[in-house]
């Protein structure tokens, strides 16, 4: 189970589960990003917008949640937790849910002793701690892009003036893919893109 799933670590993660035989359940916000985590190769898509994750949950996976790539802690997580599987693996990669929460208002998570009862492992995720791996990861990334099994998209904006308005539209889900602040354009036309 991916969280975010529509977003850009969220996209990638996708697919890599995907292309290593994984079951995979993408959670997005709205119809649209559950279609788009769909056709990147999701089995199932929960829309959170619809607040019954838990229950989709059971019903996807009666016989629990193995592993879970979480970008949105918050009460996300602490429903994937009420359905996790004996040894599961909680990936803490995000906290989208708490970014704009002041600490008083962090939401509190209450079932981490499932962890204990299903003897399952969370643990954070920072790409830092890999930079060693990054040519042979960048080498695997690439080679999948140009075999056509991963793919990502872009979202654009033109000049640094628009940085703030890039910054809302990741915070609020409003963009699609990863956040790019293009400075300037080269001066030849033909590398433009086409916005």
């Amino acid at each position: 189970m991916i969280s975010a799933a529509a977003g850009a670590v969220g996209e990638i993660a996708v697919q890599l589960a995907k292309n290593h035989g994984c079951k995979v359940i993408g959670v997005a916000g709205g119809a649209d990003k559950c279609e788009y985590v769909r056709s990147i190769g999701a089995d199932h898509t929960i829309d959170y917008k619809k607040g019954r994750i838990l229950n989709e949950l059971k019903s996807l996976c009666p016989k629990g949640v193995d592993v879970y790539f979480d970008n949105v802690g918050g009460q996300m997580l602490d429903d994937v937790l009420m359905v996790v599987r004996d040894n599961c693996r909680v990936v803490l990669c995000g906290a989208i849910s708490s970014y704009n929460d002041s600490p008083k208002d962090i939401y509190r998570i209450k079932n981490y002793q499932r962890l204990i009862i299903k003897r399952g492992t969370m643990q954070g995720f920072l790409f830092f701690d890999y930079k060693k791996k990054f040519p042979e990861a960048i080498k695997e990334l690439m080679r999948q892009v140009e075999a056509k099994k991963l793919s990502y998209r872009k979202d654009v904006l033109m000049g640094i003036e628009e940085a703030p308005n890039g910054l809302q539209r990741l915070l609020l889900g409003k963009n699609n893919g990863k956040v790019l602040i293009k400075l300037a354009w080269p001066n030849d036309e033909k590398l433009k893109p086409k916005l």
